[in-house]
């Protein structure tokens, strides 16, 4: 065979091999960014049931709102910002229906919406809050007397 031919073999195949890395390349990307759209996220959970267009327009409000929650939380930069937002959520609903985890799906801290509610419990019930020290107040001064006393 010439070299001709070897060659022009060898470019047939590498256009081949690109067109199929390329035509792949497109089909990932296609697939990545139809998926996570709230209507398609609604699509795959209604999938094969008979579901009525008001819970469907419910379930397209619902993954659209995540989203944006989700969106606005990681562009926070800062702890104050996150704080912020996690403090709009109000847990008290949340936790009467029992769907305070799913707010880790957004990236809020469900521990310190439970502080949250229990801090707000306190001030509307006028109590103040009350710090407890991890070590007794005995032990505390009897090893400041301890280390006192030998010098």
């Amino acid at each position: 065979m010439s070299h001709r031919r070897i060659s022009s073999r060898k470019q047939g195949k590498n256009d081949a091999v690109e067109k199929y890395k390329k035509a792949l390349s497109r089909q990932k990307q296609k697939l990545l960014s139809t998926r996570n759209t709230p209507n398609s996220k609604m699509k795959r959970d209604v999938a094969g049931n008979n579901v009525s267009h008001k819970i469907r327009r419910t379930l397209v409000f619902h993954n659209a709102l995540m989203s944006e929650m989700k969106a606005t939380f990681a562009g926070a930069r800062r702890v104050k910002q996150k704080r912020t937002l996690c403090q709009v959520i109000t847990s008290q609903v949340l936790r009467k229906y029992r769907v305070l985890r799913m707010v880790q799906n957004v990236g809020c801290d469900p521990r310190i919406l439970t502080r949250n509610i229990k801090a707000e419990a306190q001030r509307e019930s006028g109590k103040k809050t009350r710090k407890w020290n991890a070590v007794s107040w005995d032990l505390v001064t009897k090893v400041h007397s301890f280390y006192t006393c030998g010098l």
